[in-house]
């Protein structure tokens, strides 16, 4: 075992303030080989039993991923040079590991011998999923093609890799610095940053760039027409053949998805779409592409007049032709027209540390809980801070980072990560642990306020949170998110977003950072009543890259222009350019795991909604409510089959008659 390797430390959260890129390759160089030598002793047992083999296997496993995710976590929120190449080292070892096991022919007999043994519910469901995982791994296959697989499964891997560096490179290169006469209409925190950012570069201006606060700080509320313009295109464009060529994703994008289809037939899918469903509540293809299309014409009508009533107000400035640098500036305008509201006029009544205790006071009523915060610790920035949640009977329940400031080196977007996973080893439970990562607006004047949309976003991932922390499942291949189908496990994150409008939720959330008020009932109903603004078209703008990401795995010579042109032609209201490079930075289905499965937030709001109506109904605060929602869907993981119980919450299976209801959507 390396000496003095703070990732190999045994503690229950990671020593961030130790860690070196040098620690990472002998690592987990140790952890993979000494977990191969000890897996091979446990198959030589004569018989197997879930105390012999899956209890012991479950820790050398565990160990493993606790490191790995601590790696991964710090290279999409720390990226460096040295970070990245050592991590991009390791990354085919570990793939290789797992591959590998779960191609184990003895391995695969061991677990068919478990299958006939008394198990318990929960056993019996993570054996059903090893199964499925072994097929999904070849274990059909004959050895040459498991080879095969393997490196198709390592390349994947590379290739995704290099797409998000190369979105993340394009996106911390460019900049641009807006003069006097270019800054009219942008909110003076932004302009403040963007000041900031020019005399830390030792220029004069306002440094403008394509990280989330900045960029939409300008394609909101910039008057300037010519600078919206330069910024999106900047944007639309980052890692494409019109950007800096060394950045350009084409190749890359073709060959994942050439990958994907040569592997989705190595293992008898008809596409990589089929593939992808296997794991998932929908299961075919044809029931996501039924789903995607009722929606879309469900809601065209409606997006259609909302467009028409933006277009005729953009009018009112000269704009005879909305480009889509202007819908955003224009939707922000007409959203304060009709409604008196702005979001910049909000951020003054959501501070973060007032969303946060708003936040964690409607946790506890909804559910019990208590959260508290721990000052010592070893952290990765000086801006990260942790939480523990406590039950209703003041037992620890677990714990999670919030890392919610943009900076450059750090991933873009919002996103919620396992630290490490609940499980039982011998009569001690180990607690589960999460990141919950966002990209806000850096404090100014020491000051953190959020728009209405980040207050959304943070509850969203809260929302992941509580799912991974509060389960009450022993066994971590199903404890928390872990065995949760990708479509089922957005059903807790967007079903929290509804406490970010209701009135008698937002009392506890916003108060203004100077005079502490709360938000006057008139706010209140009217930021309730913008709800539904754009409904429409936001729905069809969702539903576009859910059908773009379906049509794309469906077909086995995918073309990504043509592609997502064809589903623009149907779906779009909206206009968009022939520059639009949009795919060329689509993170979720390039880099992650939502390939063929992005339309797994559609499906999982229908849900969300479905559930709050429940809500709605029988009192936001419910705890009756709240307490069966925690039992039937937070606490179980992936222990049950997720359909079953949502079946076992609201009694039937999911409609899209209560979504559209909510949008206020008239279905057609």
């Amino acid at each position: 075992m390396p000496t003095q390797n703070p990732l190999l430390e045994k503690t229950h959260l990671p020593l961030f303030h130790a860690i070196q890129p040098q620690h990472i390759v002998p690592a987990i160089t140790y952890l993979i080989k000494r977990n191969s030598q000890e897996i091979a002793k446990l198959l030589k047992q004569p018989q197997f039993t879930w105390e012999n083999l899956m209890t012991p296997l479950t820790l050398l496993n565990e160990e493993l991923n606790f490191v790995w995710a601590t790696i991964r976590h710090l290279q999409t929120v720390m990226d460096t040079k040295e970070l990245r190449q050592a991590y991009l080292k390791v990354l085919p070892q570990v793939s290789r590991y797992f591959t590998q096991l779960q191609q184990n022919l003895k391995f695969y007999r061991a677990i068919k011998t478990l299958a006939h043994q008394p198990l318990n519910p929960i056993q019996r469901k993570i054996i059903k999923d090893l199964m499925l995982d072994f097929r999904l791994h070849g274990i059909e296959l004959k050895p040459q093609q498991q080879k095969k697989l393997r490196h198709l499964q390592q390349k994947l891997l590379t290739l995704t890799n290099q797409f998000a560096h190369h979105v993340l490179d394009a996106t911390n290169e460019w900049y641009y610095l807006a003069t006097a006469q270019e800054i009219s209409g942008i909110p003076p925190n932004d302009l403040s940053l963007a000041q900031k950012a020019a005399h830390a570069l030792k220029k004069k201006g306002w440094l403008f760039t394509l990280d989330a606060p900045s960029y939409l700080a300008v394609i909101t509320y910039a008057n300037s027409r010519t600078l919206r313009k330069k910024l999106y295109t900047a944007y639309i464009t980052r890692a494409s053949e019109l950007g800096n060529p060394r950045y350009d994703n084409r190749k890359i994008m073709r060959e994942i998805l050439k990958t994907r289809v040569t592997l989705a037939k190595l293992l008898g899918f008809k596409n990589y779409a089929a593939l992808s469903l296997a794991t998932k509540m929908l299961h075919q293809p044809q029931r996501v592409i039924s789903f995607l299309k009722n929606l879309v014409r469900a809601t065209k009508k409606t997006a259609q007049r909302e467009y028409q009533e933006l277009a005729a107000f953009a009018k009112r400035d000269s704009i005879k032709h909305l480009q889509p640098w202007d819908i955003a500036h224009y939707s922000e305008k007409l959203r304060h027209h009709k409604y008196h509201l702005a979001q910049e006029e909000l951020r003054a009544y959501f501070p973060l540390a007032q969303v946060l205790t708003g936040m964690f006071k409607i946790a506890q009523r909804l559910f019990g809980i208590t959260i508290k915060e721990q000052k010592e610790f070893s952290r990765w920035h000086r801006d990260v801070r942790l939480f523990k949640i406590y039950t209703k009977t003041r037992k620890l329940a677990g714990e999670f980072y919030t890392d919610l400031y943009a900076r450059k080196n750090k991933q873009s977007g919002a996103w919620m990560e396992r630290v490490r996973s609940r499980m039982r080893n011998a009569k001690i439970i180990i607690t589960p642990a999460a990141y919950l990562n966002c990209n806000f607006t850096p404090p100014i004047n020491g000051h953190s306020l959020l728009t209405h949309e980040e207050v959304q976003t943070l509850f969203h991932e809260f929302g992941h949170c509580l799912q991974h922390l509060l389960t009450q499942i022993d066994y971590p291949e199903v404890s928390g998110i872990n065995g949760v189908p990708c479509d089922a496990v957005e059903l807790p994150s967007q079903l929290l977003e509804n406490w970010t409008w209701e009135p008698s939720s937002v009392k506890l959330v916003a108060r203004h950072y100077q005079t502490h008020k709360t938000l006057s009932p008139q706010l209140q109903q009217q930021l309730y009543r913008s709800q539904k603004f754009q409904a429409g078209l936001k729905m069809l703008r969702q539903l576009e890259f859910a059908l773009f990401d379906l049509t794309l795995h469906l077909t086995n010579h995918p073309q990504v222009q043509k592609t997502l042109n064809t589903v623009r032609r149907q779906v779009r209201i909206v206009p968009w350019t022939k520059f639009d490079r949009m795919p060329n930075s689509f993170l979720h289905i390039f880099a992650d795991d939502y390939a063929a499965g992005y339309y797994s937030y559609k499906w999982a709001e229908v849900m969300a909604v479905d559930v709050f109506s429940q809500f709605k109904h029988q009192g936001i605060f419910n705890s009756k409510i709240g307490t069966k929602f925690l039992n039937t869907i937070l606490t179980t993981g992936g222990s049950a089959d997720a359909l079953e119980l949502f079946k076992r919450f609201c009694g039937r299976v999911p409609k899209i008659t209560a979504l559209l209801k909510h949008y206020g959507i008239r279905k057609t």
